[in-house]
């Protein structure tokens, strides 16, 4: 049994709404217990927050709890088999001022199965399902596979494949509420609109986000090297998103629109991954690895305008005794974010690419007791992640620049 309490004062970003300070208290009870090969598992979450500081409403409250119960069953069946089932059931309620009136409560099920199979030394297969309803979309399948196989001692093959969803959730579903702000371009004409009255709301019908994915990985140990190799492919269908916005009262000086969520088609994607870990001394490993992702929509434009195309790691750890320490550079590539405020025509503002430096030192200075130092972003490369604000009423992503941060510890166990 096991229970938590905090105290939650934390700022976040609302993107083109700017930013929210969200207060209140937030925690957790479980349970769980296993026996016979039976698991069971309960859990409460419950939030009570007022978000401060932002921009559409005065200070709304945002109360939500989650209650869910799992219990599985697993088993050993004849010819190799380990058969795991079993089911849950999940209740979501949560009542804002940003949400329609009242309490908004949604009841989820779900089912499922998986079997480990050795079909015969070095080759394995395993094959799981799961069936989720919503009240809004119904039941949904997911079938999952992969079969490995180990061609030698410290290889292996693996080829997957699947179906896999996300639900709407409670915000895309109940969110209604009206913001306004000013109006600085021309369109629509300024003056004599002044200011622009947005107001987005949730939507009932919305089918659940679906995924097709494939998937082969290897893994090859050559002595002190260790290389895999990934490729992947996937189909993302109805991707949720916002509608192009709608004119609903143009009054001088404030011009109104309205939006809601909707699916927006799909996207195909690519990419791969390769790393290498190569302990080129008892006491020192390098590792470094190499990423590419590519998307797009169905009229075959390029997606991955907030997600970097390229990413580069790379990193050496030294172990001497008793002192530990790591230096780690991270690349990551030149991204592109939509900055255009609630209502207007998409704005795309380039975010440069960034090289990130981490490093550690720790030692045991006797036995149980132990000292480290770190340094996030060691060369002070003061950079974006997101998309900061350029004025008050172009607040992009409200990104913060990323400078370098120093921590230490000191640990003693018995």
């Amino acid at each position: 049994v096991s229970g938590g309490l905090a105290g939650v004062k934390t700022q976040l970003t609302t993107g083109n709404n700017g930013t929210v300070v969200a207060t209140g208290p937030t925690g957790f009870l479980r349970a769980d217990a296993e026996a016979s090969g039976v698991r069971g598992r309960v859990f409460w979450n419950r939030s009570r927050q007022v978000a401060k500081e932002l921009l559409v409403l005065a200070e709304p409250a945002f109360d939500y709890d989650v209650a869910d119960a799992t219990i599985g069953y697993g088993l050993a069946l004849p010819f190799g088999n380990l058969l795991d089932v079993g089911g849950g059931y999940r209740l979501n309620a949560a009542q804002s001022g940003v949400f329609r009136p009242g309490v908004r409560r949604q009841s989820l099920w779900s089912v499922f199965g998986e079997d480990q199979c050795t079909i015969r030394p070095g080759v394995t297969a395993v094959v799981s399902g799961r069936l989720d309803h919503h009240p809004f979309t119904g039941w949904v399948a997911s079938p999952r596979g992969s079969v490995i196989v180990e061609p030698r001692h410290g290889d292996a093959i693996r080829l997957s494949g699947g179906r896999s969803f996300r639900n709407p959730t409670i915000m895309q579903n109940y969110l209604d509420f009206t913001q306004r702000f000013p109006n600085p371009g021309p369109l629509p004409p300024n003056p004599p609109f002044t200011a622009i009255e947005s107001r987005l709301v949730g939507n009932e019908m919305l089918k659940p986000e679906r995924m097709t994915m494939g998937e082969a990985a290897y893994t090859a140990s050559l002595g002190a090297v260790r290389a895999t190799l990934v490729g992947f492919a996937y189909r993302l269908e109805d991707v949720i998103g916002t509608s192009d916005p709608e004119t609903s009262v143009a009054k001088a000086p404030v011009f109104s629109v309205w939006n809601s969520y909707v699916g927006r088609g799909d996207v195909d994607a690519w990419g791969g991954e390769a790393g290498i870990e190569a302990r080129v001394r008892r006491w020192l490993t390098l590792t470094a690895n190499y990423s590419h992702e590519r998307l797009k929509d169905e009229e075959g434009h390029l997606r991955n305008r907030e997600a970097p195309r390229h990413k580069v790691n790379g990193g050496v750890v030294g172990r001497w005794r008793r002192i530990t320490t790591g230096l780690f550079a991270d690349w990551v590539g030149r991204t592109e974010w939509n900055a255009a405020n609630p209502g207007a025509p998409r704005e795309y503002f380039p975010l440069p690419a960034f090289l990130l430096v981490n490093a550690n030192l720790g030692c045991e200075i006797v036995e149980g007791l132990s000292a480290s130092v770190g340094a996030f972003n060691l060369l002070n490369r003061r950079h974006h992640e997101i998309l900061g604000a350029e004025s008050p009423v172009r607040p992009g992503h409200n990104g913060e620049v990323i400078g370098r941060l120093v921590s230490g510890s000191v640990s003693y166990s018995f």
